[in-house]
């Protein structure tokens, strides 16, 4: 059998992004994919957390000083939010200006609560962008499952 010339030879098909090439943070995909494996682990013992961070004044600053420096601001969210994490806590971006943090073994509501806080104290510092600070975290919403997140899973 004849091998076809390299031109004439179908494109192959590369593998799926794992990781959003902005940031470095898991996709959205991933992040669902292990935040259903945790619940559905969670649902044998302990408890998972479910942070939502909506990262505020992203669309300002794109506009105000451009989508370079919006992407600066949201890639030093994420290092935050990365320096914050331990082993086997998640973190993926959901879109454009939303980050999901899952904590698996969470045993008690006081765990949430300081998760939240860890998270808040680092990641909620001011950044500064052309000489000016900018708060980056507008609101976060913690759930845990097997309490609230099961409302939200139905």
């Amino acid at each position: 059998m004849q091998q076809l010339p390299s031109q004439l030879q179908p494109p192959t098909v590369a593998a799926p992004a794992c990781h959003d090439e902005l940031t470095g943070l898991t996709t959205r995909k991933v992040g669902e994919q292990q935040l259903a494996a945790q619940v559905d682990a969670a649902a044998e013992g302990d408890m998972v957390a479910v942070l939502h961070i909506d990262v505020d004044q992203l669309k300002e600053i794109n506009y105000s000083l451009g989508m370079e420096m919006g992407d600066i601001y949201l890639q030093r969210i994420a290092q935050r939010v990365r320096r914050c994490l331990v082993d086997d806590e998640v973190v993926s971006r959901l879109g454009s200006d939303e980050i999901l943090v899952v904590v698996p073994g969470v045993r008690r509501p006081e765990e949430v609560a300081a998760v939240v806080e860890r998270l808040l104290d680092r990641v909620g510092q001011p950044i500064e962008l052309a000489g000016q600070r900018y708060p980056p975290v507008a609101a976060s919403v913690p759930a845990s499952f097997p309490n609230t997140a099961a409302r939200s899973m139905n």
